[in-house]
């Protein structure tokens, strides 16, 4: 999430690989979508391409936390 950029982890031995894409918000990163592959399948573009965009569409549901009002005298 710190580079606010797809990545992918390959695998390794038998464990599968994954896709990892930012869910950004107009404050940030406000986390990650992982997405399992078997191997192989994480080095697809369409692949990659699908979960930033599922991540896209998950950012509209992620909300800003709401900013503490003062209060005035």
């Amino acid at each position: 999430f710190r580079t606010a950029s797809c990545q992918v982890v390959d695998s390794g031995g038998s464990a599968t690989s994954a896709i990892v894409a930012p869910i950004m918000t107009p404050g940030g990163c406000a986390g990650v979508l992982a997405v399992e592959c078997t191997s192989g399948l994480e080095q697809d573009a369409a692949i990659r391409a699908l979960a930033t965009i599922l991540a896209a569409q998950l950012s509209i549901l992620v909300e800003a936390q709401p900013a503490a009002h003062s209060a005035t005298a």
